[in-house]
């Protein structure tokens, strides 16, 4: 299946490298693991990029701030944390929908990568995606 960078739709009948509804780049693999992109029903006779490569859980171009946040969140759960720790009402976390350049969001992601290291490297990547560049710039990514 070939599908748009833009918004994830399948594209039948590409005869370049671009999406001749969005001007964006096609793709068939996923650019982190080279695995074939799955696609899903969205309706009987509609199908659509997945929103995350289901081999490496790469999210797609399209994928939005707050889904790549829970993707993270997601994972927080999976690192073997104890639950104060997890929970901690007063931490703030960077999906506790704070604005990507919020200053308490800056506070957040130090916390996340002493509490759960491996989960920071594995979301490095996202992160990436959802912080700003002040962010980054901070947190020395």
């Amino acid at each position: 299946m070939i599908i748009c960078s833009h918004d994830g739709h399948v594209q039948d009948d590409a005869e370049g490298p671009y999406c001749p509804d969005h001007g964006t780049p096609l793709f068939t693999h996923c650019p982190k693991c080279d695995q074939p992109w799955t696609t899903v029903g969205t309706t009987m006779y509609v199908e659509a990029g997945a929103d995350f490569c289901v081999y490496c859980a790469n999210p797609g171009p399209w994928v939005s701030r707050e889904k790549r946040l829970a993707w993270i969140k997601g994972r927080l759960h999976q690192q073997g944390l104890d639950e104060a720790t997890e929970l901690d009402p007063r931490s703030p976390r960077p999906h506790q929908g704070h604005g990507p350049g919020d200053t308490r969001t800056i506070a957040a992601w130090p916390k996340l990568k002493d509490v759960a290291p491996k989960l920071w490297e594995i979301a490095k990547p996202i992160i990436t995606t959802v912080a700003t560049a002040e962010v980054k710039r901070r947190l020395g990514l």
